[in-house]
């Protein structure tokens, strides 16, 4: 059995968002709990075009093997079980204004 919860938050600043995340995952097996912390923030470079950063860093249990990245920021990784890995993205987004 496995218990995860999430909570995050957006701050609008100037020119930009700053977001945060942390992530806990409690199992029922010993020593297989892992957290995680991200941060990251998107500049609204045009009405259409932002650029962003963000940071995550995992923290695993030695029987713990999440990873750092994923969800469309980079190709996923899964690290050694007790291993604890953090990544670094830096990307563009632009939003293509064809009506269809």
């Amino acid at each position: 059995k496995r218990k995860s919860y999430t909570v995050g938050a957006s701050a609008d600043l100037a020119g930009g968002t700053l977001k945060a995340q942390y992530t806990n995952s409690n199992d029922d097996a010993p020593n297989a709990d892992a957290t995680m912390v991200a941060v990251g923030y998107d500049y609204h470079l045009r009405k259409d075009t932002t650029v962003y950063v963000a940071y995550a860093s995992t923290n695993n249990d030695a029987n713990a093997k999440f990873m750092a990245n994923d969800w469309g920021h980079g190709q996923a990784v899964t690290p050694v079980a007790g291993k604890d890995p953090s990544s670094i993205s830096l990307g563009v987004v632009y939003k293509f204004g064809i009506g269809l």
